[in-house]
């Protein structure tokens, strides 16, 4: 079987990416499982369900700005506070990555045009039904385009969104 994936801090070689996964959380023993990380996302966008409505709705407007090419966390923090969110909900969104991996893949596939401004990388919550787990966990009414946020790119790609 070929190697597909090195783990430079353990030094040993994973041909799965769920035995990638497996070593990468070997190696950070900090490190929540993917579900458990997707489940706290899910659960904080419950709890301030305001406050991810305000945010989705602003990333969508930045989304249609042609001027826009790229948004951080830290540029997402500043446009949340000139619309007034609440300073304590942006800076625990700000500052946990677990929350901004997550909730903007929940935004991307509810809006795939937010993926010209969000750009992602392959991260271990991508082993998760991260749709299904916010339908468990969040709001089973939501809507979404599409049920990933690879599928949320090649949609706007596409010109559909």
């Amino acid at each position: 079987m070929a190697v597909t994936a090195e783990n430079t801090l353990s030094g040993t070689f994973a041909t799965t990416d769920a035995e990638q996964l497996n070593i990468f959380c070997q190696d950070r023993p900090h490190a929540l499982p993917p579900e458990q990380r997707v489940i706290e996302a899910c659960v904080w966008a419950r709890k301030h369900r305001t406050t991810y409505r305000r945010m989705f709705w602003i990333f969508g407007d930045l989304a249609e700005n042609q001027s826009i090419r790229r948004i951080k966390r830290g540029g997402w923090y500043e446009h949340c506070n000139l619309e007034g969110i609440k300073l304590s909900d942006v800076r625990e969104f700000d500052t946990d990555n677990n929350l901004w991996s997550t909730l903007t893949r929940v935004m991307a596939m509810q809006n795939p045009d937010i993926t010209r401004i969000v750009h992602f990388r392959k991260a271990p919550i991508d082993t998760v039904d991260i749709k299904a787990m916010w339908q468990a966990h969040c709001n089973a009414g939501d809507f979404f385009f599409v049920d990933t946020w690879q599928q949320a790119i090649e949609f706007c790609k596409r010109g559909a969104a």
